[in-house]
């Protein structure tokens, strides 16, 4: 395979993970919602089913959510500003929910 082609594929790649990785979140009085406008999906959770959250910063903005199973979901929320996440960490705070370093 030439360096050509192997650009082109990379370049799709990254293409398709960018578009994919695009996220905004909505929280409510009750709800956490990911939001994806360009593949139009959307997914709730409910912030009574939240037991602990982790905001992971470095080239992208990861959300990793643990619910009351154990469980974690591991989101990427491309569409939030990082000026953002400190407010977006007082509304888990004040739901009384764990905030992991």
């Amino acid at each position: 395979m030439s360096c050509g082609a192997l650009i082109i594929l990379l370049t799709i790649f990254l293409s398709i993970r960018a578009v994919v990785g695009c996220r905004y979140i909505t929280i409510s009085d009750t709800s956490l919602s990911f939001i994806n406008p360009y593949l139009h999906t959307y997914r709730e959770i409910l912030l009574s089913d939240i037991t602990r959250v982790k905001i992971e910063v470095g080239r992208c903005v990861f959300l990793h959510i643990w619910n009351k199973q154990g469980k974690r979901n591991i989101t990427e929320i491309a569409l939030v500003p990082r000026k953002d996440l400190k407010e977006i960490g007082k509304i888990f705070k004040a739901n009384n929910i764990n905030i992991v370093n």
